[in-house]
């Protein structure tokens, strides 16, 4: 949550006061630096743009737009079996932070067998986590949602794993939906839904029981009927188990597992029948005057099943309040330590946001000591009376102090070895004191907000929750960060690419001269009266403010801006060197989702702001709007012709039946059609068009689609991409670029679409043979070759286009291979087995008979 941002606002806003002083008003919870505030906000601007319309579910707006998409390609999918696919860029930052990471499971016969949930970047696994770099496989991007907020394996096979759809913070601050639990007996190749979790659509927490595998908890993130799933036979059946909290936390020791804790919100139940029946635990559970209880984290010492402890953050002041002790099993408890914010040093480690992040544990093999996680990793000594700070997270990202913000959940390895899972990934200290991150290279789970490159596609800059504005040169294994905190839409010059923009929350924009190298300190707004305000609570101004990412277009030489406020477009026609102060519309404009100036003439301009298209013809010193399609409909997406402004096409969210979610206009944007209804499920974010093929883009909540006929007829562009949101694409010469909301950067060779040949067609990839075939012996082999080393994926469809099996998802060196697989769940009858690597997908039959 915009740590490093903050950190810099402090520096600004205190002059010569240090990082030291800096991190003490953040600690303190100086109001300043509100980070919950901040991830409240951010959720009301997305979901807020998703719930526009009839629909205001978001569990089923996913769903909806995941099964529109899913028939779509269905119905398609031969049609471009042999064609591009799209080629991942970057992953990491700087080697040592990806995306946000809500839990991990780790083998305990072989620890270097890891499994992590990405919030928004699905489930990942490795099978050497102490390699480098490490070998990340991703084994979700065919799911119907690749948000995830828990992951669990069975302790005595480590192929069986259950991952945990949905993030829930409880207390209103739920982010990401989810579809349910699924489960895997192959190690993450296939997935089966085991259960659909009715109510908030969040896996909070999966406990597996180490004394019997086939018994599984799992804690949902809501309270009340469904606050606590639980099987007996490995996820065939399901009870559920009324609580009346919301269930956020699920803790048990092996030596004891009839003995459970389950917390969220204010309250702690205890179970000593494995969780079939439960009792609030109020003993010794008062809240000291002038408090109350928030957040609360539970875990049991796996050396002495009677001890339990709690961090239980402020629900009034939102900090830490402090750490409770059982000795009892949770009969009875006693305030061991409690935050004093009159106290300099008073130990804080849920910093200003108990409710964000708020994880503990317990180390193995001492019962007296405990670990606790918010803003930095604190070790707790003297059963929870003595506090020493472990981790720095503003400290440099290759300190052997560093450890990223919020940080979600806490894991023992072993009795020395303890796991981070954060807002920037993953952090591992193996002497409970120093730590490293550099297993985050290769997790590709970045939020973009948006993206842009340089007209040759050499490098490309993209702006992130939580991980700021970073920049990669194509080809690179990892990113570089070029400006901290929550970085928004970013746009590079066609016509000179050193020129570049980015921006943080709301009236936050910066100008780089040096191809997004470095950004200036100078906010380009901030001057501006009429415009600036800052909704963080540093330096607050008179102005409208912006939308929490702020929208905005530039000419392509970079003089002329456009910028979206919260009641006028502001426009500033010299780099922003005039701080927008003497152009703005003449009419009010709330609430701008997307801009866009003509590449042909800057003097006309577009802007999407709920259901209007406004236009200016005059550099935007006068607008005039037209409605989109019918009522309800949010423009999130506009881009012309850029030989031709009056071409234009723009793409809605919102979900109802009557809406189409494509317009396209002839005259400028004056009037506008609907050509396809093959839309209507499929909310759109972004759109972009290639003029030399004449094909339209558009970028949905589950990937990418194409239109060859003016966006009658539409076409998916999946492989290679999970379906997630695109946030963003633009065109770059042959290329494509997209940026997703949690699984990075891609890019695709738009020549390579339906299988045209080009120079820059990845040679060398191939399916040599499958033998037998027809296949009548129960294994058969697959021999194929890939031109590079990579990621490679085997995957089987049935002849109507739909997934039926995944054989293989690996890292390969270059050359051939041989693959074994096996019949079991096929039925007999025709497939198609698909290689996709190196940029491409190439597709051969198979027969079963």
């Amino acid at each position: 949550m915009t740590k490093h941002f903050l950190l810099f606002a402090a520096l600004l806003c205190i002059g010569s006061v240090g990082v030291s002083r800096a991190q003490e008003l953040v600690e303190q919870g100086n109001d300043r630096y509100d980070d919950g505030a901040l991830e409240k906000a951010r959720n009301q601007y997305w979901n807020s743009i998703r719930t526009a319309g009839d629909e205001k579910d978001l569990a089923v707006i996913e769903r909806k737009a995941f099964e529109a998409m899913q028939q779509l390609q269905n119905r398609t999918r031969f049609k471009t079996l042999n064609s591009a696919a799209w080629v991942s860029i970057g992953s990491s930052a700087d080697g040592h932070s990806s995306g946000r990471i809500r839990a991990m499971a780790i083998d305990p016969a072989n620890p270097n067998f890891v499994y992590i949930a990405a919030a928004s970047g699905g489930i990942w696994k490795t099978t050497d986590i102490s390699a480098r770099p490490v070998n990340w496989i991703n084994l979700s991007d065919r799911l119907p949602t690749t948000n995830f907020g828990s992951i669990a394996i069975d302790p005595t096979n480590h192929d069986i794993v259950y991952a945990g759809t949905g993030e829930s913070q409880g207390d209103g601050y739920q982010d990401l939906y989810g579809a349910g639990l699924y489960k895997s007996t192959d190690g993450g190749n296939n997935w089966t839904k085991v259960v659909d979790v009715t109510k908030g659509y969040y896996c909070s927490q999966i406990l597996v029981d180490a004394t019997n595998p086939q018994r599984v908890y799992v804690a949902t993130g809501s309270s009340g009927a469904n606050a606590l799933l639980k099987t007996e036979d490995g996820g065939a059946t399901w009870k559920s188990v009324s609580i009346p909290v919301v269930a956020l936390s699920i803790s048990y020791a092996a030596i004891a597992p009839n003995r459970l804790y389950l917390s969220g919100f204010g309250s702690i139940y205890r179970s000593s029948d494995y969780g079939d029946t439960w009792t609030k635990c109020t003993t010794g559970l008062t809240a000291p005057s002038k408090t109350s209880f928030g957040r609360i984290s539970v875990a049991v010492a796996p050396s002495d099943p009677s001890i339990v402890y709690a961090s239980i953050g402020n629900g009034s002041t939102r900090q830490t309040l402090g750490i409770w002790m059982s000795q009892d099993s949770g009969v009875s408890w006693t305030m061991m330590s409690q935050f004093d914010p009159t106290v300099s040093g008073s130990p804080n480690p849920l910093g200003n946001q108990q409710e964000w992040c708020n994880a503990i544990a317990v180390r193995p093999t001492v019962p007296t000591q405990i670990f606790v996680g918010g803003l930095d990793v604190y070790k707790v000594g003297n059963s929870g009376k003595s506090y020493q700070k472990i981790s720095d997270w503003v400290a440099a990202p290759t300190s052997s102090s560093y450890v990223h913000a919020d940080i979600h959940n806490l894991v023992f390895a072993d009795n020395s070895t303890l796991w981070a899972c954060t807002d920037g990934g993953l952090a591992k200290t193996t002497n409970l004191s120093s730590w490293q991150t550099d297993m985050n290279l290769g997790i590709s789970t970045f939020q973009f907000v948006g993206a842009d490159a340089d007209k040759n596609l050499t490098y490309t800059l993209g702006g992130c929750q939580d991980n700021g504005t970073l920049r990669a040169p194509i080809g690179a294994a990892e990113y570089h960060l070029t400006r901290s905190g929550d970085g928004g839409r970013t746009w590079i010059s066609p016509d000179d690419g050193s020129i570049a923009y980015t921006t943080y929350v709301y009236s936050s924009f910066y100008k780089s001269l040096d191809s997004g190298k470095t950004f200036g300190a100078t906010n380009l707004v901030q001057a501006n009266a009429g415009l600036y305000r800052d909704d963080v609570g540093n330096q607050p101004g008179n102005g409208e403010g912006a939308p929490f990412y702020p929208a905005y277009d530039v000419s392509s030489d970079g003089s002329v801006i456009a910028y979206g406020g919260n009641s006028h477009i502001w426009v500033s026609m010299n780099g922003g060197a005039d701080a927008f102060n003497d152009h703005h519309s003449d009419k009010s404009i709330t609430q701008t989702y997307t801009i866009h100036l003509s590449k042909q003439d800057p003097t006309y301009m577009f802007a999407g702001s709920g259901i209007a298209v406004y236009r200016s013809t005059d550099f935007g010193a006068t607008w005039q709007s037209k409605i989109v399609g019918a009522g309800g409909e949010l423009v999130t997406g506009i881009t012309s012709d850029p030989h031709d402004h009056n071409r234009v096409w723009a793409v809605t969210q919102g979900t109802s039946a009557s809406f189409k979610h494509f317009y396209a206009s002839v005259d400028g944007g004056a009037t506008w059609t609907t050509p396809s209804t093959q839309l209507v499920g499929i909310p759109c974010w972004s759109v972009a068009y290639d003029a030399p093929t004449n094909r339209i883009f558009v970028g949905s909540d589950n990937g990418v689609l194409y239109s060859e006929d003016g966006g009658v007829t539409w076409y998916p562009l999946t492989n290679g991409m999970p379906y997630t949101r695109a946030s963003s694409l633009k065109i770059k010469g042959n290329y494509l670029l997209a940026s997703t909301y949690g699984r990075g950067l891609y890019y695709l060779d738009m020549s390579q679409i339906n299988g045209v040949t080009s120079a820059t067609a990845a040679s060398g990839l191939s399916i040599d043979a499958i033998s037998p075939n027809p296949m009548s012996a129960s294994t058969a082999t697959i021999r194929f070759t890939t031109p590079s080393e990579g990621y490679a994926e085997l995957r089987m469809f049935d002849m109507l286009g739909r997934e039926v099996k995944v054989l293989d998802k690996n890292y390969y060196p270059a050359g051939s291979h041989v693959l074994s697989f096996s019949r079991e769940g096929l039925a007999s009858g025709t497939y198609v087995v698909m290689l996709v690597s190196s940029g491409r997908t190439i597709s051969s039959k198979l027969v079963i008979d």
